[in-house]
């Protein structure tokens, strides 16, 4: 979509409005000084107000359904690289070798650890290495068990977390 060349606005193309000065000055962020934002009418106003970055990406972004495990997920404190690669644990979103084998890749489809096939269960809970990574966590944190289900282990951290 061409912001001066469509004919988004009922009047025509914004570039027939504009004198040869105009043209060669016209950038992006100069049109949206003034926008203001409604969710009375599915429609955008112009209007008084300066343009406020945080308030177009909440009028704009999709909104799911809140999560319990999305606040202790993003809270300040973690490194937004591991929750990224949390946020996939959780949505069982993780390229793992099933995964890629079912995506029509052909790659070896077991453990590089243990050589038990590599799913997500697997690679985070069943596998013999992982499950000693787990020991030891949970040891730390004054847990003496070893992990559970990935299901049961999710719900168990959601519920301690308040979430």
């Amino acid at each position: 979509m061409s912001f001066c060349h469509d004919p988004w606005c009922v009047l025509g193309p914004v570039w027939d409005y504009l004198d040869a000065g105009e043209r060669a000055s016209l950038q992006v962020r100069d049109c949206f000084v003034n926008l203001v934002f409604s969710r009375e009418n599915d429609q955008w106003r112009w209007g008084a107000g300066d343009f406020v970055q945080s308030q177009l990406w909440e009028e704009v972004r999709s909104k799911g359904a809140a999560v319990g495990w999305g606040r202790w997920l993003w809270s300040c404190y973690g490194i937004p690289k591991y929750a990224f690669i949390v946020l996939l644990l959780l949505q069982n979103r993780l390229s793992t070798k099933d995964r890629l084998c079912r995506w029509g890749m052909e790659v070896d489809p077991h453990c590089v650890l243990c050589g038990d096939l590599e799913s997500h269960d697997h690679l985070f809970f069943e596998c013999p290495y992982a499950a000693q990574v787990w020991r030891l966590i949970l040891q730390r944190l004054g847990e003496y068990r070893g992990a559970i289900a990935w299901a049961q282990e999710r719900l168990l951290v959601e519920s301690t977390m308040g979430g």
